[in-house]
């Protein structure tokens, strides 16, 4: 079983995605590139 730590970086990611419902807007949010959205969610 993996061990799995949520910071405050991962919460933001969620938070901005729960906000604006999609990936495209939450990454401009964050203002970071879609990709870069993508590839931190797969870390949560």
């Amino acid at each position: 079983m993996h061990a799995y730590r949520l910071d405050i970086d991962h919460l933001a990611l969620i938070d901005a995605l729960a906000k604006t419902g999609s990936l495209v807007k939450s990454a401009g949010y964050l203002g970071i590139t879609q990709p870069a959205l993508s590839y931190r969610l797969r870390e949560v």
